[in-house]
């Protein structure tokens, strides 16, 4: 899994870097945590919470990423979709969606109430919003919450 910014297509990487940018303005520790993945890779992240741990592993041990503990395994799903717009299928193609971390003392935060910048708005709102003032469609509004993804808009 790739986290740079020139994975992306250069249209989505104007877009993300504009929005690194005004998050960084608004006191927003934003940190990439995915822009390209393989087939496999996102094989691997669909399996977790829906296969037996034995099963996850292989397939992340297959591509490099660390093993799960059962607990963690026992988490809901971290994607809804074998049809992820960050897959790559070759070499020469680009990622057309990135995730994000907030960040709070040195650890990513998944608090949905975190507010990092202390200005009465919920982090994940906030940065919803700044992605979308970019041109950015943002998971955290679909039926089934992705905030941590943006993506590039379907007639970008």
């Amino acid at each position: 899994m790739s986290r740079m910014l020139t994975d992306l297509t250069p249209t989505l990487e104007a877009k993300a870097r504009k929005f690194l940018v005004i998050c960084a303005d608004r006191n927003l520790p934003v940190h990439i945590t995915c822009t390209a993945r393989s087939i496999q890779e996102q094989e691997a992240l669909y399996a977790q919470g829906r296969e037996t741990l034995s099963k996850v592993n292989e397939l992340r041990k297959a591509v490099g990423l660390w093993a799960l503990t059962e607990e963690e395994n026992r988490r809901p799903p971290v994607t809804w979709t074998l049809k992820s717009r960050h897959i790559v299928y070759s070499p020469n193609e680009k990622a057309r969606a990135f995730d994000v971390a907030i960040v709070k003392d040195k650890q990513f935060v998944w608090d949905l109430k975190v507010n990092v910048n202390d200005n009465d708005i919920p982090d994940w709102e906030e940065i919803g919003i700044l992605g979308e003032s970019c041109g950015l469609e943002w998971g955290g509004r679909w039926n089934r919450p992705d905030r941590p993804h943006f993506q590039e808009k379907e007639n970008s």
